[in-house]
């Protein structure tokens, strides 16, 4: 009697971009610690140990999805803040864009945002805060390549709001006691702070009351926007 056996063929090809478009969505909503490679496999349709022969791992997904993020939202917020840029502004936007999920009214702030060549990725609706920020609480999931990626961005980050806090000094925009090396890794050490309230529910009045003590400390009151 000749019996056929049943072999499991090779996983079908999957839409790469797709699939990271999906779990970037999906990590930013729900938060990297709670998403399973299944459920991204469940709303890619495809199969998880495809992801696996894609990605190397979620691991790699988890990079995957943080590079995407950096291209489309951190690097041409990054770009403008330099030695030019209005140090109010720059810090309404990066503390304010947490509180009220990147909804900031543009009308009084003095600064550019860098112009993307490639089509723009929504924000998920039900998104908290940064996915970048949300992503440094995700440690048991994250590797050395995550971890030298987090310190570079914070090291560039932090070097360029030095520049935008020295200037400031100059034009009396910020106190000139201020170190601005200090002052620019205490700035970044409070935007972790602030995305962990925001990803607890803390009441809005309670993020802006922080907000703006933490601002207090760095810009005179006259040129608080």
């Amino acid at each position: 009697m000749n019996v056929r056996v049943k072999t499991r063929g090779r996983p079908k090809k999957i839409d790469r971009d797709a699939v990271i478009r999906i779990a970037l969505s999906l990590y930013w909503e729900l938060g990297v610690d709670n998403v399973s490679m299944s459920r991204i496999a469940r709303e890619a349709e495809t199969q998880r140990v495809s992801l696996y022969d894609e990605f190397g791992g979620e691991e790699g997904l988890i990079q995957e999805c943080l590079n995407l993020y950096k291209e489309r939202f951190q690097m041409p917020l990054l770009k403008g803040i330099d030695e030019s840029a209005d140090l109010p502004s720059v810090l309404k936007i990066l503390f304010c864009g947490l509180i009220y999920d990147g909804d900031i009214n543009w009308d009084k702030l003095t600064f550019t945002i860098a112009e993307l060549e490639h089509e723009i990725i929504p924000r998920p609706t039900f998104s908290k805060g940064c996915l970048y920020l949300r992503t440094k609480f995700a440690d048991s999931k994250l590797n050395d390549s995550h971890r030298d990626y987090i310190h570079l961005y914070d090291s560039e980050l932090e070097r360029r709001l030095a520049l935008c806090i020295e200037t400031a000094k100059d034009s009396g925009k910020a106190y000139g006691h201020l170190d601005c090396e200090k002052t620019a890794e205490f700035l970044n050490s409070q935007m972790t702070l602030m995305q962990s309230m925001r990803s607890s529910k803390t009441a809005e009045e309670k993020m802006l009351n922080t907000y703006k003590f933490i601002i207090s400390m760095i810009i005179p009151e006259r040129h608080r926007i």
